[in-house]
């Protein structure tokens, strides 16, 4: 592990069973930075390439949706934020054994919603850019599976 940030960085003991699959993750608290609460990171491995051997879109995807997650729920104090929409544009390869982490920030907070945007970078510059809404927990009734 070759993190671009140095610092203490966490594996992320994720409660959703899809970020379990996707990892290993890390995460970085970003203390006394009030703009970015945490970071998230990750090594690329050959499960998480495509057949031309980069990083698989899906992957980016999972790491960003979890990044920009995280933040909405950390600035607003909360246990989680489901997405609401997330868009994303790729914008270089990353291939096995490279670091990505990401750098998101809150642009507005409502009573239902939180807005993010952020990047995903790898040493050699952007990986990839997007920007999401979450809803607030506070005001999430959760799914109904029946």
């Amino acid at each position: 592990m070759d993190p671009i940030t140095q610092g203490n960085w966490v594996p992320v003991e994720a409660e959703d069973h899809f970020a379990r699959l996707a990892g290993p993750l890390f995460m970085l608290e970003m203390n006394g930075n009030p703009e970015e609460l945490v970071r998230v990171g990750f090594q690329v491995e050959e499960k998480h390439c495509n057949k031309l051997g980069g990083c698989h879109g899906g992957m980016l995807g999972t790491v960003l949706d979890i990044a920009l997650g995280y933040v909405g729920s950390f600035a607003n104090r909360e246990t989680g934020t489901p997405t609401i929409s997330l868009s994303l544009d790729f914008l270089r390869p990353v291939g096995i054994g490279e670091w990505v982490e990401s750098r998101c920030r809150v642009i507005e907070s409502t009573r239902r919603m939180v807005f993010v945007d952020g990047t995903l970078m790898c040493r050699r510059g952007p990986v990839a850019r997007g920007n999401a809404i979450y809803r607030r927990s506070a005001v999430y009734s959760g799914m109904n599976p029946g």
